[in-house]
């Protein structure tokens, strides 16, 4: 197993054969066992975990579109929260702790040209896969190496980041190998369905 490129192997060939025609599927689980032993509002421990699954299409290949890719991922997020069960802070301790429950999050087409050189992007984005957030973040725990807290505190229901993406657009231009330029609009709905599957952006 641990030889393995993937957990599951190669599903009898069928793995092979859909990314042979740019079909990508796939998933991963992260758990974690958090405490609070002394101070805070209790004293505690939780096990929390989320499960995603997700999908990428290469359009070109698949209906002749070229440059196109669609994406889209899924979560699961299951267990208790250190944070909302014996802390009470305003940022959760754990960078994946949200309240438990299936939810779709990515669900977005992109579009490539200017042979890479430009890249326009529509559909349910979430705006820390892509800005203010470090590419070595996910090597922390803690939540504030992520989102940003004065975002998620000030920005309607949290802003357009995990746990749940938002209707927006992002365009990146490569002026340079070494300079890129990428802007984002995203909607400031304060009403989000947890569902991730209401894609409103009036506040009904």
């Amino acid at each position: 197993v641990f030889e393995q490129p993937t957990l599951t192997g190669d599903w009898g060939g069928a793995r092979t054969r859909l990314e042979d025609q740019v079909i990508q599927l796939g998933g991963d689980e992260i758990g974690e066992v958090l405490g609070n032993p002394e101070g805070g509002a209790r004293q505690g421990w939780v096990g929390e975990g989320r499960f995603e699954v997700f999908t990428n299409l290469d359009l070109g290949k698949l209906l002749d579109w070229h440059g196109a890719l669609f994406h889209a991922n899924a979560y699961q997020i299951h267990g208790a929260g250190l944070t909302s069960h014996y802390l009470g802070n305003l940022v959760t301790v754990s960078n994946i702790e949200s309240r438990p429950g299936a939810r779709l999050f990515d669900l977005w087409v992109q579009q490539s040209l200017l042979d890479d050189a430009l890249s326009l992007r529509a559909g349910q984005l979430a705006a820390d896969d892509e800005f203010f957030v470090s590419q070595y973040a996910p090597l922390f725990i803690n939540s504030t190496f992520g989102w940003p807290a004065i975002l998620g505190i000030n920005l309607p229901d949290g802003g357009p980041a995990y746990p749940v993406a938002r209707p927006g657009a992002r365009a990146r231009v490569a002026l340079s190998p070494r300079l890129t330029v990428t802007a984002g609009l995203f909607s400031g709905d304060p009403v989000s369905d947890e569902s991730g599957f209401d894609f409103h952006m009036n506040g009904d």
